[in-house]
Formats: C-alpha cells, structure tokens, sequence
C-alpha cells in the first residue's frame, strides 16, 4: 500500500494540536507539522504527539509554508490539513481506503465550517493528492493546488468524507484577519492583475471590511476575467451571484440590474441553491409570486451546489423557508406554511440540509 504523509503549517496551535494529531497517527505513514514561528509551544506539543516539525520563517505567503510540508513529505500520498480542521472516524476510514490508489489523482473532501458551535459554509477543497515535484500551492493567501493538478492533467474525485472546519465569528477577528489577507491578495494581484480567483478573493476581503463600492468593482472584474474561460467557471457563476445578493440588498437598486446578475447565474447553473433563494426573492418582491414560489420550493429540495463555492446551505435553506411561509400564509395556505416552517426549524437544530 502506497504510503501517506499529512502535511499541516501552524502557527501558535498548540491547544488545537492534541484533537488534530493523534487520530491520524492510525491512517497516515507520518506527520509533517510546519511551524511559521509559534510563540505558544506549538513544536513542542506537535513533537510529543509524534509529528515530525520543521521550523520555517514567515514569508508572508501561506503557499510558501504549504509547499515546504509537501517538500519534506515522503509521499507518495499526501493529505493537507489544518491545525484547526477535525477528522471524523468515518473521514479517517475513508482516508485510509483511498490511500491504496495509485497516486495518479487527487480527491476533493467536504469542508464543513463550524463557527461558535454552528455549522456555516461548505465546500469541496482537494485535501489528498499525489507528491509531484510541479503539483505546488500557488497564491500567497487562499492557496490553491488545483491548478497544478490541472496542468498536470491529474484528474480529481470528489468524495463525501467530511473535515470540520472550526472557524472565527468575532468581528474584529474577522477583520483584522480579512485586512492581512487583502495587503497579501494585492501583493499577488500586482503579479497576477488579470486573476479572476485573486480578484474574487479581494471582493470578499472588501465586503468583510464594509468597503462595498470597492467588493463590487472587483466583483465585475472577477467576472469579465472568468466568464469565457471554462476552467473559472465557479469564479463567473460566484461573481454574478455576489452581485445579484448586492444589487438586491441596495436601496434604489433598478430591477433590470438585478435581474441582469440573476439571468447571468442562472445561464451558468439553474438550479444553484443561492440563485434559487436570490431569485424566489426577487420574483415576490417584483409582484411574480407564483414564479418566486416555485424558485423557493425548488431551493428546500436542493442537496448539493457547486462544489468550489461555499454555500451555507442552513442559512440559504432557512431563509427561503422564512420567506416561502410568508408568502404561503398569505395565500391562506396556512398547513403548507406550518409545514415549511417546521422544516426550518429542524434544519436550525442540526438535521440533514436534504429535500423536504
């Protein structure tokens, strides 16, 4: 059997590295901890807990300090992770029955982001790839591996094994992480101005720093940059659902400008959870309530998006249901609203995101 390498950077992680290593002690050959300058007793700790630490300055490039792990990875598998990610056994089993493939191919893993106890976005990232002297991270922020597995013509599986992401919900946290990776994300963008992904990265940084008029600029040239290319399509159909959300939520916006953004989603992927919800909308709130209906009743039956775009799927499905019972109970439906609300209700406490 072909063996595996783990591969994980940190920084001051120390009390997350007790729940993270010794699980993959049982599926992987070893474990590489690159350690970017912890003050908290990071190498320490992953020592004790059997991984194998290398120190490496901080170069201002999470790419740099990812590429490193796979440099003193064996392979000829390798797994990345982070220090605050969590493997469920059943993850971990399925790790160790793909690990018997040839490395000729990467697989993609659900990445569920839990903030503050709550299950938030999720979305398929390649975690478990080949070692390949040109398979390298690229990007000094929200590095990515796929486009060297692209040109190296590896192909990817996408699999239904899940590592929970524990995240930040604390504003200032959030902004004073976005304000580190919008200088990192400009440092790329004056390399790369013609980035489509770099340039969607930037819009989200702005919209987190409440600098609005700057996200949607970037956001119309994320999709001028990636609406022809195949490869971006994830990057055209996120652009123009990010500026339909922005659009709708504008006070004065005209509607042709909304429905410009929502007819560009929908030539992209119809049935796309956060197109349904933005359009169902749209469509009460322009007076076309039985169309709004049916994009709402089609959005509680939806189980799976694009899976390069994060998606909260409780919050989308929660809100479509919110708005779906109004609208219902309006019409005297009362039962079918009972019913709808209900759902949401369920889907708050933790149930499955699958069809009603």
């Amino acid at each position: 059997m072909p063996s595996l390498s783990a591969c994980i950077i940190a920084r001051n992680e120390a009390h997350r590295l007790p729940g993270l290593l010794p699980p993959l002690r049982g599926v992987c050959d070893e474990v590489v901890v690159v350690d970017t300058g912890s003050e908290d007793g990071t190498e320490r700790v992953a020592r004790q807990l059997g991984a194998r630490v290398v120190t490496y300055p901080w170069t201002e490039s999470f790419s740099d300090a990812r590429n490193m792990s796979l440099d003193q990875a064996a392979g000829p598998w390798i797994v990345c992770l982070d220090a605050d990610d969590e493997c469920p056994a059943d993850t971990l089993a399925g790790i160790r029955r793909l690990k018997v493939h040839p490395p000729d191919r990467a697989f993609g893993f659900q990445v569920l982001s839990t903030q503050d106890g709550v299950t938030g976005p999720s979305s398929s990232q390649v975690r478990m790839f080949p070692k390949h002297p040109r398979v390298r991270f690229r990007y000094r922020v929200h590095e990515q591996i796929r486009p060297a597995l692209a040109d190296e013509g590896i192909p990817i599986y996408f699999t239904d094994l899940i590592i929970h992401h524990r995240g930040y919900t604390d504003r200032e946290t959030v902004r004073a992480k976005q304000r580190r990776n919008l200088a990192l994300l400009e440092k790329d963008l004056r390399e790369r101005p013609a980035d489509a992904y770099l340039r969607y990265m930037a819009a989200m940084a702005l919209a987190d720093l409440d600098r609005g008029h700057e996200a949607r600029a970037e956001l119309e040239r994320a999709w001028n940059s990636s609406r022809c290319d195949g490869r971006m399509r994830h990057i055209a159909l996120g652009s123009a659902l990010q500026l339909a959300a922005t659009a709708l939520d504008e006070q004065g916006a005209r509607p042709e400008a909304i429905e410009l953004w929502l007819d560009e989603a929908e030539a992209l992927d119809g049935e796309h959870p956060q197109l349904l919800y933005l359009k169902g909308r749209f469509l009460v709130g322009t007076g076309r309530t039985e169309a709004g209906v049916s994009c709402l009743q089609r959005l509680m039956k939806c189980e799976a998006a694009d899976p390069f775009l994060p998606v909260d799927m409780v919050m989308l499905k929660s809100q479509g249901a919110a708005l779906l019972a109004q609208v219902l109970m309006e019409q005297g439906k009362t039962g079918e609203a009972v019913a709808v609300i209900e759902e949401a209700q369920r889907l708050l406490k933790g149930g499955s995101t699958k069809g009603l």
